[in-house]
């Protein structure tokens, strides 16, 4: 597959902007019985995204005094997705929207961990061990409701805004 993503990269290099590709590739696993069957999906970002990557990779080689292989910077623009999901029912723009949507939940998990230490399980029966997790999670939903409810909220309550209305009323009606 190297040798694949290399014509690939030489390719886009090449051409210039190259929208979606979908390509059916065949993993190689060393001590399995035949190559595993996949799809390798490539989708362009947007360019102010591609952009922010392209400067994180140059920063990082950088950092690290290593010399930046122009095929990362290429790669920086792109987003790449290998699946074994069907090509007929799942089409490249679907892939990517579960992607993103999977990508959420694997942040969630992640606040989960960071906020409510959902990853320390201090039960090892069962039973407490599910109540444990229902209660976390139970507290996790409230507290992302809580959040958005203030959020959504002025910062000093509702009355501030009628105050800075009549102002602001008060500052357009001349004397």
């Amino acid at each position: 597959m190297s040798c694949l993503l290399r014509g690939f990269f030489y390719r886009l290099k090449m051409r210039g902007k190259l929208r979606v590709v979908d390509l059916q590739v065949k993993i190689v696993q060393p001590k399995k019985e035949g190559p595993l069957p996949v799809r390798l999906i490539i989708l362009a970002k947007p360019a102010e995204s591609a952009e922010k990557e392209r400067v994180r990779v140059q920063r990082n080689g950088s950092k690290r005094q290593h010399k930046r292989d122009t095929r990362s910077l290429i790669a920086a623009g792109y987003v790449m997705i290998v699946t074994s999901l069907a090509a007929d029912i799942f089409p490249a723009q679907d892939v990517a929207a579960l992607y993103r949507f999977r990508w959420q939940i694997e942040l969630a998990f992640k606040r989960l961990k960071s906020l409510l230490h959902i990853d320390r399980l201090r039960a090892f029966d069962p039973d407490l061990a599910k109540t444990w997790i229902y209660t976390h999670l139970i507290a996790a939903l409230v507290i992302d409701s809580m959040t958005q409810e203030i959020l959504e909220s002025s910062p000093c309550g509702p009355w501030i805004d009628e105050l800075h209305a009549l102002h602001l009323a008060h500052l357009r009606t001349p004397l």
